[in-house]
């Protein structure tokens, strides 16, 4: 079991419950070399409905700057003004960014095309050029809905579990957990 810095112990939460306020040790990825898993936190809260409210305005009226694939057509937005690069792969970095998942269609409202997210990166591409955010909401199941100035929607879809994320910045986002929204917050002493 760790400990805080002030030795007081943490406590996993137990299954099915999601805790308002815990920490829980931030183990470092291949890519953190030079960080100490001792001294990174991470904090994990559940957000109320007009917490989870406020931080999808925070994605509204930003430019699309960027859009990319991972694996599988995992899609990634970066969204606003870049503010920086990343140190392992040098890319740019922006204000804000919204991890799609695996799972997800691209619809065109004013003409009724919707694709599904096995299509071409280049068609993805062509419909979302220049665009720009005008809100991001979460539907009953929680699934999210990005909309965007020129008609075009992207939703995601549940297969067994809600594979999406919100990003604030590297170390602020907004994930499901266990059907609940939850905040996670990686601080460093």
């Amino acid at each position: 079991m760790a400990t805080k810095k002030n030795n007081e112990q943490m406590h996993a939460p137990e299954l099915g419950t999601v805790p308002s306020l815990k920490w829980m040790p931030h183990w470092p990825q291949s890519g953190d070399a030079g960080r100490s898993a001792a001294k990174e936190f991470m904090i994990k809260r559940q957000l109320e409905v007009l917490e989870v409210d406020c931080f999808l305005r925070g994605f509204a009226s930003l430019p699309l700057s960027r859009i990319w694939f991972g694996d599988y057509l995992a899609l990634y937005l970066e969204l606003g003004r870049c503010i920086g690069r990343y140190k392992h792969s040098g890319r740019s970095e922006h204000e804000r960014h919204i991890f799609a998942g695996y799972d997800w269609t691209l619809s065109n409202c004013t003409d009724g095309t919707t694709l599904r997210s096995d299509l071409t990166e280049e068609r993805v591409l062509q419909m979302l050029n220049r665009s720009q955010v005008l809100s991001v909401k979460l539907d009953s199941s929680n699934e999210l809905l990005v909309t965007f100035d020129n008609q075009c929607q992207i939703c995601t879809r549940r297969t067994d579990q809600t594979d999406w994320s919100l990003y604030e910045s590297p170390d602020k986002y907004l994930s499901i957990e266990n059907g609940f929204p939850i905040l996670e917050i990686t601080t460093r002493d």
